[in-house]
């Protein structure tokens, strides 16, 4: 049965491993890391460099690796790096007993399997460009080491946090990974940031004892379109109650919105949260009164606090002080 199996092969070749008894799917409940790992594990095993290359790293420690002892053209780190970096991730994790010949996914020890399966897992295919790699990528930036004008943007870990709640990052992208392994990197990058900043805002640890990063409180509107929406409905009451009695803007958003009021016409205090809300509104955005806005803007020469247009039409006709 064996030599009938081999008939078709040139008899140079006889000696190539024969695969062909891992050939079976990974489990239906088998993870996504799981099924990813043993993904590149198989097939860098039909890579004859790939087995020579590991097996070359088997002749150092570990440590020896990650220390740096092998950096050079001749590394085999290097070389599987440059086929894939997965390979020399997965070969450093199973350094010295790796052989990709003659064990396959199925023949790997339960903890070397979870090893494996740990490191897929625990590498998202997006996420944080590492310091080190930051350095290369961004020579120029300021180094966060060095002290900073207080009106420049402020370090927090590998980004940059700046006046008004804007930050900035470079990440790394694994693209080999599959677009679907990078949506849930990026899922999963803004669910821990989003932690991290309210963390480190909650205990006042934020640049500047959060004067120079402002990070805006959750609200009841979380969806974007609905929070537009309901802030430009807000502003619509305050246009026209600049303008109009409240019958008179009942009438003019009920023709327009066919038959139904821009608010309630049957509760006037409801235009008139709407007015009030959106001046709120319009304060947060441009005039926050923290201490390093308002520095800011006397340092620009800009006034510390404005009155909506509107809101100032608002009171001159109703007679309302502000």
């Amino acid at each position: 049965m064996e030599k009938r199996r081999l008939d078709f092969v040139d008899s140079a070749e006889v000696d190539l491993p024969d695969f062909s008894a891992d050939w079976k799917l990974p489990e239906a409940r088998a993870s996504n890391a799981e099924i990813e790992a043993r993904f590149y594990y198989e097939f860098a095993r039909e890579s004859e460099t790939i087995s020579r290359l590991t097996k070359t790293l088997c002749n150092f420690t570990r440590g020896e690796i990650l220390t740096g002892r092998l950096r050079s053209l001749s590394s085999p780190g290097e070389g599987l790096f440059i086929l894939h970096p997965r390979c020399e991730g997965f070969a450093l994790t199973l350094v010295p007993t790796i052989d990709l010949r003659e064990i396959g996914w199925n023949k790997l020890q339960p903890d070397e399997r979870r090893s494996l399966i740990d490191g897929f897992s625990g590498v998202p295919a997006f996420r944080p460009l590492p310091d080190q790699m930051l350095i290369d990528f961004a020579p120029e930036i300021i180094d966060p080491s060095k002290p900073q004008s207080d009106l420049w943007p402020r370090w927090c870990g590998s980004s940059r946090l700046f006046y008004g709640g804007i930050e900035q990052a470079a990440f790394l992208i694994d693209w080999s990974r599959g677009p679907q392994a990078v949506k849930a990197g990026i899922k999963k990058w803004f669910v821990l940031r989003k932690r991290e900043l309210g963390r480190l805002k909650s205990g006042g640890k934020l640049p500047k004892d959060g004067f120079y990063f402002r990070l805006k409180e959750e609200t009841g509107a979380k969806n974007p379109k609905k929070k537009y929406r309901t802030a430009l409905r807000e502003l619509g009451a305050m246009r026209l109650l600049g303008t109009y009695h409240l019958i008179d803007a009942i009438r003019i958003t009920k023709n327009a919105l066919e038959g139904t009021a821009l608010f309630s016409e049957h509760h006037k205090s409801a235009w008139n949260v709407g007015v009030r809300a959106a001046r709120q509104t319009f304060q947060e955005l441009f005039y926050p009164q923290d201490e390093f806005s308002l520095r800011m803007r006397r340092h620009y020469g800009l006034p510390e606090i404005e009155e909506p247009i509107s809101y100032r039409r608002f009171c001159l006709r109703t007679g309302k002080n502000k």
